[in-house]
């Protein structure tokens, strides 16, 4: 299946989840050209379109669309031609959700909402999530402070013996001297009570202006925007809740000619780098 996609479709995309197939192929009114392929999660996200490119037969039509999450975007290098993996601007897909016209717009008939209310509910939850924010930010932090220089795996040909496989760990951008180095630096207890703060800090202030929208971790306040215009779902349920509200939001965002910039100009990349024009 997924070789007949590489050959049918002018462009083939990876994306994280269900979710953002569904909303992304809504939103680009299912646009025949492009197809979609899930890879549970964002670094499946990179390593199959990875794989994909570096196969024999250079499958170059393959891009991957990841969340930004507590990273960098690299918005700015879409249009590059060695540009492959575009990370979104926003936190994560559901950011681009929390259109409070939108949400009105699809609210169920027994839970009419306005915008307003929707946005004050919404922005509700997001002052009660700013230390779990941060507490996420630091993590992810210190995660990529215990992981930087980490090897990869080898290849068969460098193992022959356990001399070169123990220097391989331990020695390979000298990650092992480092990692146990940070105990006494950015890894120690003051070091991380500061972050958390700084992180809660900015978290507060992003609640003064929109940059919360596309600061903040969307899923949590896009389940909260959910169930406020849609009622609750069960566990079983809430997923495909979620893809449905999505899909619906997606309709409301094109029939009114409002789609979020970012991911007008993410189809129109992807579509140029196919050789392809943006046609509508």
């Amino acid at each position: 299946m997924l070789k007949s996609l590489y050959k049918t479709r002018a462009v083939v995309v990876w994306v994280e989840d269900e979710l953002t197939k569904e909303y992304l192929r809504t939103l680009w009114q299912k646009d025949p050209r492009i197809g979609f392929a899930v890879a549970a999660g964002r670094e499946g996200v990179s390593s199959l379109t990875n794989d994909a490119r570096s196969a024999p037969d250079q499958r170059t039509n393959v891009f991957g669309v990841r969340d930004r999450d507590f990273g960098e975007t690299n918005f700015p290098d879409w249009t590059n031609a060695d540009t492959f993996l575009f990370r979104l601007p926003a936190y994560e897909i559901e950011n681009y959700l929390l259109d409070w016209d939108a949400l009105a717009g699809c609210a169920g008939e027994e839970l009419r909402r306005n915008a307003a209310e929707i946005e004050r509910r919404v922005k509700k939850r997001a002052a009660a999530l700013t230390w779990w924010a941060a507490c996420k930010r630091a993590l992810n932090q210190i995660h990529t402070e215990l992981t930087s220089g980490f090897p990869a795996d080898p290849t068969q040909e460098e193992m022959s013996c356990l001399t070169g496989a123990l220097n391989y760990v331990l020695k390979t951008n000298n990650w092992h001297c480092r990692a146990c180095g940070l105990a006494n630096g950015p890894l120690d207890k003051s070091a991380i009570s500061d972050s958390l703060t700084r992180y809660h800090s900015d978290n507060e202030l992003a609640l003064d202006n929109a940059s919360w929208l596309t600061s903040f971790p969307g899923k949590r306040l896009y389940r909260e925007a959910r169930s406020y215009v849609r009622g609750a779902s069960d566990d079983g349920t809430a997923v495909a809740a979620d893809i449905d509200l999505a899909k619906a939001i997606a309709n409301w965002q094109v029939d009114n000619k409002r789609p979020p910039s970012d991911l007008v100009t993410l189809r129109k990349c992807l579509l140029q780098r196919a050789g392809l024009a943006h046609t509508r």
